[in-house]
């Protein structure tokens, strides 16, 4: 089975993201479900749990053990292609258990844990980019 899930990972804005500081979108898209999933109950969720969710919401699955050994049964993209890196300005902390918070990147949390990376003290990659090239 695959999986999207990252263990002590953080995920930084996007090298050409235009975003000085987090944005919300809308509630009803699948940026604005996970940021709102994710600043409500930070590290309460993984990965693999709120990307499944969504598809089983999107196509009106139960959501099933079964159906989610079948969903990843092949890759998904990670939230690394997710817009809230991509486009509003949000860098997402996975904890040692693979569960994730989110954080602006005009904020002291998100600072530090690019300074984490950096130093080699933290595993972690941008978002990817908004446009090929």
């Amino acid at each position: 089975m695959h999986t999207t899930n990252y263990q002590d990972f953080f995920i930084s804005v996007a090298p050409d993201s235009s975003a000085k500081t987090g944005i919300a979108p809308k509630e009803s898209t699948a940026a604005g479900k996970v940021l709102l999933a994710v600043r409500e109950e930070p590290y309460e969720h993984l990965s693999d749990d709120l990307i499944f969710g969504m598809f089983c919401e999107k196509h009106g699955v139960e959501p099933t053990a079964q159906e989610k050994a079948d969903y990843f049964s092949r890759g998904r993209a990670c939230f690394r292609a997710n817009a809230l890196g991509k486009r509003y300005g949000w860098g997402l902390h996975y904890d040692s258990q693979g569960h994730i918070a989110a954080y602006a990147v005009d904020s002291p949390e998100y600072a530090a844990f690019e300074e984490k990376v950096r130093s080699g003290e933290l595993k972690g990659k941008p978002a990817m980019r908004r446009k090929r090239g």
